[in-house]
């Protein structure tokens, strides 16, 4: 069951979509090709319902809603002009409940099926942008308004029984909001899970940026424009090498070279962060760390010379260290 649903949504996902459509715009695209099959087999309910019923006039309606909806959902998978298939859509969705009412004697005869016609506009919302919304909101406000006027005077009644009329008005009411509440909660979920991969993508942006540059420097790169230029009297700089690396090196394997620099230099920020230091960068077995900038600081020959010290301290360890594995 779970590979036949599976295989659906993979189905309905590739409706129309183009090779070089971003993430956004498929998920516009299934949630509107997916909108328009939910709706598409209501429209064959509801005419049969008329038709049985005694009201054969009205189920032409709905039965030509779900046909045309259906001929637009090939012309997308054929064109994939998508913009043409969202008007379809959203054209067919607002007038076929109107038509509808008309035919059936008002919004009461008619139990209120003109509530389908709102998800034009918030299916506007969604799949096109909110400005073209307000447009399809004003044009739906519009024919209500002349459909409720004339109505009664195209037929006053119907033949549905009152309860039938009942039924309907629950159905109405219920459909749309389904339609509506599953739509928009796909779109929230689709639109969370990008923004959490946009986010996760910004974290490793700015830690590769802080690898590169300094705290302060990277921030007032992010906050704007602003040109990065200062003056210091003074400041020191430290460069840190290994005493007889390279033939250290050579008796180490790949792997055991870099992670004896990656453990050894971890050490290194530990040591430089805890004096408010910065670290500037490394250049293999070169450790380059400033006092003194961006930061301004009067003691910064000494802060620098107290690092050195401890870096020399702490290389003690590190020496045991390679010489346990070279043996």
């Amino acid at each position: 069951m779970r590979g036949v649903l599976g295989a659906i949504l993979r189905f309905v996902g590739r409706i129309g979509v183009r090779p070089d459509d971003d993430e956004d715009v498929r998920l516009r695209k299934a949630l509107l090709v997916g909108t328009a099959l939910m709706i598409l087999p209501a429209g064959v309910i509801w005419g049969s319902l008329y038709l049985v019923f005694g009201e054969p006039g009205a189920a032409f309606i709905p039965w030509g809603y779900s046909a045309l909806s259906a001929v637009s959902l090939v012309t997308f998978q054929a064109t994939r002009r998508y913009r043409l298939f969202a008007n379809a859509q959203f054209l067919l969705i607002l007038l076929a409940p109107l038509l509808l009412m008309v035919v059936l004697g008002g919004f009461v005869p008619s139990s209120g099926v003109i509530l389908w016609s709102v998800l034009a506009p918030l299916g506007a919302i969604v799949f096109d942008s909110p400005r073209r919304a307000l447009s399809w909101f004003a044009l739906f406000l519009g024919l209500l308004v002349l459909s409720g006027l004339f109505a009664a005077e195209i037929r006053p009644s119907n033949q549905l029984p009152t309860a039938v009329v009942l039924l309907f008005f629950v159905m109405n009411l219920a459909g749309p909001l389904i339609v509506a509440f599953t739509l928009l909660v796909t779109f929230a979920m689709g639109r969370e899970a990008a923004l959490g991969e946009l986010r996760a993508e910004q974290e490793k942006s700015e830690s590769l940026l802080l690898n590169i540059l300094p705290k302060r420097i990277a921030e007032i790169l992010k906050g704007g424009d602003r040109t990065i230029a200062e003056g210091f009297e003074s400041a020191s700089i430290l460069f840190a090498d290994v005493v007889d690396f390279t033939p250290l090196s050579a008796r180490l394997r790949p792997h055991e070279v870099v992670g004896l620099l990656d453990h050894l230099f971890s050490h290194f920020d530990t040591l430089a962060e805890g004096h408010g230091l910065e670290k500037i960068k490394t250049i293999g077995d070169c450790y380059m760390v400033a006092a003194g900038v961006p930061a301004a600081r009067p003691d910064h020959a000494q802060a620098l010379a107290r690092l050195a010290l401890e870096m020399r301290d702490s290389l003690e360890c590190h020496t045991e260290l390679a010489a346990r594995k070279i043996q």
